[in-house]
């Protein structure tokens, strides 16, 4: 109890009361490009929040080896300030982004066009593939042998068809 109480003070006199939650967490209190920080955070994630803020972490953080270069802003163009609106915007991209491709009508498109976006599609599936993958090297988890083995057969999968394409998957960047 003791012990309790010091800590309690503690916090208290250097004015900061504890954060209960990991989604009020701020983002600029950790260093995202340590991936065991990284890994740490999302491990301490809900389950339903982990997909996005990896992606989140892996293309929309400004410091993070495959920034798209699109930095996620609200409608009044601030950034994300803590891991739950950071999450909130990656969902709100995600959204925007299926929005756009269910409005593309592929059967209207010159085959050109068509097998473009086909091909693009097939990029885009394989650089998620393999991202998720990548997470999962660092991540381990229960069961994460068998996730790997089924990204690395979607990955060949996708490469399979890149090849239809005429495309070397290895070529891809």
């Amino acid at each position: 109890m003791c012990v309790v109480v010091s800590a309690a003070v503690a916090l208290w006199s250097c004015g900061q009361a504890p954060v209960q939650n990991i989604l009020d967490q701020q983002l600029s209190a950790y260093d995202f490009t340590d991936s065991l920080v990284a890994a740490k955070i999302i491990s301490q994630l809900p389950e339903a929040d982990r997909d996005e803020f990896q992606d989140w972490l892996l293309h929309h953080y400004a410091l993070a080896d495959g920034f798209c270069g699109d930095v996620l802003v609200d409608e009044n163009g601030v950034e994300a300030r803590t891991i739950g609106e950071a999450i909130a915007l990656t969902r709100v991209r995600a959204f925007q982004l299926a929005s756009a491709k269910r409005g593309d009508d592929l059967d209207q498109l010159h085959p050109q066009e068509r097998r473009a976006r086909q091909i693009d599609d097939l990029v885009e599936r394989r650089l998620f593939l393999l991202d998720q993958l990548s997470i999962e090297l660092m991540m381990p988890e229960p069961n994460t042998e068998v996730r790997q083995k089924n990204m690395r057969a979607q990955i060949a999968e996708v490469d399979a068809a890149l090849r239809v394409f005429g495309i070397e998957p290895d070529e891809i960047t």
